[in-house]
């Protein structure tokens, strides 16, 4: 897949103004308040824009690692899982 190359300026206009601010800048959400938090549909979870910052990798996680990965929602896109079946008429 070719890469996805946007001026600051159209990834503005893509974005909304927190996902702007996560994906583009680095930032982060405060702790449990991502629109995807409590999210238990099935379904695919994209990323909002091309090369952008997901979260963040800390190093307090449980063994075997020892990383704990945090990821934020205004970077990520959530695509419902459709279930196929008859077409409607």
């Amino acid at each position: 897949m070719p890469k996805v190359v946007r001026s600051d300026e159209e990834w503005r206009r893509l974005l909304t103004p927190e996902q702007y601010r996560v994906t583009r800048t680095s930032g982060t959400e405060a702790p449990f308040c991502g629109g995807l938090l409590d999210n238990k549909e099935p379904g695919i979870y994209a990323c909002a824009c091309c090369d952008a910052h997901l979260g963040h990798i800390f190093p307090d996680g449980p063994p075997p690692t020892g990383l704990r990965y945090r990821l934020n929602s205004a970077a990520l896109v959530f695509r419902p899982h459709r279930p196929a079946g008859p077409e409607p008429e």
